[in-house]
């Protein structure tokens, strides 16, 4: 890999670095506490959430805040540029479609998931959860999407397509708050 994007929360920056030479790129400022990251497949925009403060999960579920928005950073030109995608409030987790296409958002407190067209920066639409998402994944073949719902006690599967939940596992007792395949 070319690079690395990194998210520090606290009212900082996203770092860009070079892994192979241990070295700073590039230090960009985003509108907010930045959150997750996820990187489209080709490299050319990199989305970041703005959560707010994270340094508490009962804050980040049950509390307003953040800026209801997802940071589109631009690495190809120099200084990068940043712009923004409104979507619900909280936003948390997000992945990256494999094939590039779409940028999947959990909304933590409205208790969603927002579909980002990565052809056109915009939300192309959001669909509810069971229940506050958190973490999300997909399947390498990008059809399932896995969403992390704590409060819950579970894992939901859901059909990337039709967005509806097609399965699950629940675990009584531990909260799920990160999925990875």
């Amino acid at each position: 890999p070319g690079v690395a994007f990194v998210a520090t929360n606290g009212r900082g920056p996203v770092w860009m670095i070079d892994p192979a030479a241990a070295a700073e790129v590039a230090v960009i400022p985003v509108p907010g506490q930045p959150g997750a990251v996820a990187v489209r497949p080709d490299g050319e925009r990199v989305y970041v959430t703005l959560p707010g403060d994270l340094s508490s999960l009962p804050a980040v579920i049950l509390q307003d805040g953040g800026s209801n928005a997802v940071a589109v950073i631009d690495p190809t030109v120099d200084p990068p540029a940043v712009t923004t995608i409104p979507v619900q409030s909280r936003p948390t987790g997000i992945v990256a479609s494999p094939d590039g296409r779409w940028v999947y958002v959990a909304n933590t407190r409205g208790v969603s998931v927002s579909v980002i067209d990565a052809r056109t920066n915009t939300v192309a639409s959001t669909f509810s959860t069971r229940s506050f998402p958190i973490g999300l994944a997909l399947s390498a073949d990008g059809q399932r999407l896995y969403v992390a719902q704590p409060l819950d006690f579970s894992v939901g599967v859901y059909d990337a397509g039709s967005h509806t939940q097609v399965g699950g596992v629940r675990d009584s007792g531990h909260a799920m708050v990160a999925v990875a395949l």
